[in-house]
């Protein structure tokens, strides 16, 4: 969905006008709130768990985004 200009300012200018500028006006970002599902959930908990011999504790360093409470 693109933004739109206001009812006024849209219909005191020529229609082409209009065009132009909505022609360079990109489309809003969705916002992303989903929950992740359980599953996905129940395998990151399970990696999470893991006790691997011979890995270092910084094998998951650069991944927070992926790291459960």
């Amino acid at each position: 969905m693109k933004p739109r200009l206001p009812r006024d300012v849209e219909l005191s200018l020529p229609a082409d006008v209009v065009w132009y500028i909505y022609k360079f006006v990109g489309h809003l970002e969705k916002p992303i709130n989903k929950a992740p599902s359980p599953q996905l959930e129940r395998d990151l908990r399970k990696i999470q768990n893991l006790h691997l011999k011979g890995v270092k504790g910084m094998y998951m360093r650069d991944l927070e985004d992926f790291l459960l409470d």
